[in-house]
């Protein structure tokens, strides 16, 4: 991509922070009154009740996911540790958990899942804007108007992206011109 250079520079300056998932299969539900749920002084950050999400596994067990947010410590470990570690955060934070049998696990890690947001980001993230006419940057990792969460990474979709281009209106405007040129060259014969 021309002028690509700037972006990727940009890039390399953000600095990575691993995040962990873990996929927990149990026989019996955790009693949660809500699809998620942030735990503090954990292992565990937040757990994702998929029946809740979804709808009800098929089989009539109970599928959670467990997202720990800059693990550092944990990415060094295999991951049957890493499910050892964050099935026993679990049953802490969750009585229903202590004695529900697990029947799967399924560990994923992201080691640059996201950046460390610090001071001076906002110089440091590349724009939206690229050198082709119908490309856009978009995402959490650009520089635009929101935070550098999970919530900013999603205000942020591509179409808007490519808007604030005007790539998109320009686009149009050609379409019309067009349109209407033939239009009239058919009305003129």
């Amino acid at each position: 991509m021309p002028s690509s250079q700037d972006i990727r520079l940009a890039a390399k300056k953000l600095e990575p922070i691993p995040i962990m998932n873990a996929y927990v299969l149990l026989e019996r539900p955790l009693g949660t009154v809500a699809p998620w749920k942030l735990l503090l002084d954990n292992d565990i950050d937040w757990v994702f009740d998929r029946d809740r999400m979804h709808g009800p596994c098929e089989d009539g067990n109970h599928l959670y996911a467990l997202t720990s947010c800059a693990v550092y410590d944990l990415m060094t470990l295999k991951n049957t540790d890493v499910a050892d570690r964050l099935v026993a955060a679990l049953r802490d934070s969750y009585p229903a958990a202590r004695d529900a049998e697990v029947l799967d696990v399924t560990v994923v890690p992201w080691p640059k899942a996201t950046f460390s947001s610090r001071v001076g980001m906002s110089t440091i993230r590349p724009g939206n804007r690229t050198s082709l006419p119908n490309l856009a940057l978009a995402g959490d990792r650009t520089h635009n108007d929101w935070p550098t969460t999970m919530e900013g990474a999603r205000k942020v979709p591509p179409a808007r992206s490519i808007s604030s281009t005007g790539t998109r209106r320009r686009r149009r405007a050609d379409i019309r011109r067009r349109r209407d040129e033939r239009v009239r060259g058919q009305q003129s014969r």
